[in-house]
Formats: C-alpha cells, sequence, structure tokens
C-alpha cells in the first residue's frame, strides 16, 4: 500500500512538472490541459473528472463485453481520486514554478541521459 501511494506522488509530481514546463504531454493529460485552459478550471479538477469517466467507461465496455469487470481493483479507484489532488496541491501552492519545473525536467532527462 505505501508503494501505491509512493507511485501517487511521482505520477502527480511528472504531471506537474510536465504541464509547468510547458512539455507536451501524453494524450490523455493533453486533453485535460486544454480542457483545463479553454474553461479555465484548475487541472488538477478536471483531472479527476476526466479520470473518473475514463474508469466508468472503461467498467461499463467490459460490463457489456465480457460480463464483468476485471482489472479495475482499489488502485485504480484511488488513483482517479488522489493524483487530481495532489497535483492540485503541487499547483495551487506553488510548490514548483515554471523555471523551477523546467530545470527540474531538464536535470532528470540529463541523469538518465536522454537529453
Amino acid at each position: 500500500m505505501l508503494l501505491l501511494l509512493i507511485s501517487f506522488v511521482f505520477t502527480a509530481l511528472g504531471v506537474t512538472l510536465t504541464i509547468k514546463a510547458n512539455l507536451v504531454p501524453v494524450a490523455p493529460d493533453g486533453l485535460v490541459q486544454a480542457l483545463s485552459q479553454k474553461y479555465n478550471v484548475p487541472f488538477g479538477k478536471i483531472k479527476i473528472y476526466f479520470d473518473l469517466i475514463v474508469v466508468i467507461l472503461s467498467c461499463s465496455l467490459m460490463l457489456c463485453v465480457k460480463g464483468g469487470i476485471e482489472g479495475i481493483g482499489i488502485g485504480t479507484i484511488l488513483s482517479v481520486f488522489t493524483v487530481g489532488k495532489m497535483i492540485s496541491y503541487f499547483a495551487k501552492e506553488e510548490v514548483l514554478d515554471k523555471n523551477e519545473a523546467i530545470y527540474k525536467s531538464k536535470k532528470l532527462l540529463r541523469r538518465y541521459k536522454i537529453l
């Protein structure tokens, strides 16, 4: 359970760094970012709703196709609500400003010899 919570923190921090540094996010987060900017709603709040809708759609499709729900566990449900809240915390509290996010992103990329 501890590893699960730690993974949520790293996921939220990674998404926050990506958004704050104006890097191109993965497709789902890019859609969340576009919705956030268009409707002027905080990214973390839209992320919670988006993840919840995706999980509900996935469960609905599984019920229709397979007759049961597989692969959706407690980690998925906790992630829906936890990651978005953590992103809101990191973004709202200005834990990372834009320049610091860019610096930390580049530092991580250099460490792993990606950049």
